[in-house]
């Protein structure tokens, strides 16, 4: 549903980190959040979780990806972006980037900008 914000977040194997994830990287899965309310399946505020692995799985999400009204959230978009572009996905639709916006929130952070630290110190979980 295009009027919701979708949060995103890939996971990547076969990456060497020091180098630009262009050209490199296979995408393992996606996970989706869309709020509380929708329900993908698995009952309503559930996240979805979409193996990649799969032949033909990320080619059924390509459309949605690349679907400018879907508006999506990532942490470290620039990264998703080229591991998904690296698949033949030009992912659009961009809503925001979590970690650009820690940074705005606090650009001298001693924890870093991981998502598993924001969320401890911002969600207590």
């Amino acid at each position: 549903r295009d009027e919701l914000i979708h949060a995103c977040d890939t996971e990547v194997a076969d990456l060497d980190l020091g180098r630009s994830p262009l050209g490199q990287g296979r995408v393992l899965c996606i996970t989706v959040y869309s709020g509380p309310d929708l329900d993908v399946g698995s009952g309503p505020g559930k996240a979805l979780f979409v193996d990649t692995t799969e032949p033909g799985v990320l080619e059924a999400f390509k459309p949605w990806l690349e679907r400018e009204s879907a508006l999506k959230v990532w942490h470290n978009y620039g990264f998703d972006r080229h591991v998904l572009y690296n698949h033949g996905v030009d992912v659009v639709g961009f809503g925001g980037d979590t970690m650009h916006m820690a940074r705005l929130w606090d650009a001298s952070r001693l924890a870093g900008y991981s998502l598993a630290a924001l969320t401890e110190e911002l969600v207590g979980r």
